[in-house]
């Protein structure tokens, strides 16, 4: 995608097919090699939809309850790339929660199996003789936050368990670790599912009333394998942004793309690694978010994958 130029590849949305119910479409203008307008039809839609269920609670005693269902409003676009479809939505929930949704589908990579093969080596059979590979999908997100203000934090938060003392006795009790990024150095972070990972992005300067501590919002990450290309392999060094899950930096004009403006091992990896010591301690800070997914294909997902 990074390449290709995500823009470019647009799909136009279609009322009761790409999206339902009450709908409102954005078109859009980008332009070609020699630089003239080119118009996009229905580029994004913006939709509210039913989200489920937002909270309930019946009282056991009386069995009386209340019930409210969630709604969210949704942007969403959709985009093709080869073999590949993706849809990409910002979902705002009424509880002040986003969430960001990749969706991939389309028609999944294959390639011949030789008719004297008795398996596949790194795919999986989906047809006589049809492989279909095994391969990673990464997406990055950059997020210019501003927190109540331009100037903000981000710490890692980890859930840890107490240690066995007076405080303590039972064994039980556990807490979170908060660890303060001062650096961009120390701001590559990754994933950790076992610890329950979360990171807080935050304004040191305004204090929540109830708590005492700095406003923030919270960064919840999907857990998905790292890369899994070799470190020698001649791709790798293309995808040195994908080393580490996170990182920070401090805000720069130029600086948009994790991979660097031409995919051609710069960017973050060269931001970073030329600096550090960098301050990302009540900055103006830019959070980046790696993630994605590992695709080991179905037999059901040949020839078209259904939505992942």
């Amino acid at each position: 995608m990074g390449e290709y130029g995500l823009g470019y590849h647009t799909d136009q949305q279609t009322l009761h097919e790409d999206v339902l119910g009450t709908v409102h479409f954005f078109s859009a203008v980008l332009h070609n090699t020699t630089g003239g307008p080119v118009p996009y039809k229905n580029a994004i839609s913006l939709r509210e939809e039913d989200a489920g269920i937002s909270w309930q609670h019946a009282d056991y005693r009386t069995g009386q309850g209340l019930i409210a269902r969630s709604h969210r409003l949704v942007l969403s676009t959709w985009f093709t790339l080869g073999n590949y479809d993706y849809t990409f939505s910002w979902q705002f929930y009424q509880d002040g929660s986003i969430q960001f949704v990749a969706g991939l589908t389309g028609s999944v990579s294959t390639s011949m199996i030789a008719a004297w093969a008795t398996r596949s080596g790194f795919g999986t059979p989906t047809a006589v003789k049809v492989n279909a590979q095994h391969h990673q999908h990464f997406f990055t997100v950059r997020l210019d936050t501003e927190i109540d203000g331009t100037y903000n934090s981000v710490a890692t938060m980890d859930v840890v368990p107490l240690k066995n003392d007076a405080q303590n006795p039972y064994g039980q009790g556990f807490t979170v670790n908060e660890t303060l990024l001062r650096t961009a150095g120390e701001a590559r972070t990754k994933i950790s599912p076992l610890t329950g990972r979360t990171w807080t992005i935050m304004n040191p300067s305004v204090l929540h009333n109830y708590t005492g501590k700095p406003v923030a919002w919270k960064l919840i990450p999907v857990n998905s394998p790292p890369l899994l290309m070799r470190e020698d392999s001649k791709l790798r060094t293309r995808a040195g942004f994908l080393n580490w899950d996170v990182w920070v930096t401090q805000f720069k004009e130029d600086e948009l793309f994790p991979g660097g403006f031409y995919l051609n091992n710069s960017g973050l990896p060269v931001w970073v690694g030329s600096q550090p010591d960098a301050n990302v301690e009540k900055e103006d800070v830019v959070v980046w978010h790696n993630f994605g997914t590992c695709h080991i294909p179905r037999v059901e997902d040949y020839p078209l994958m259904s939505v992942e």
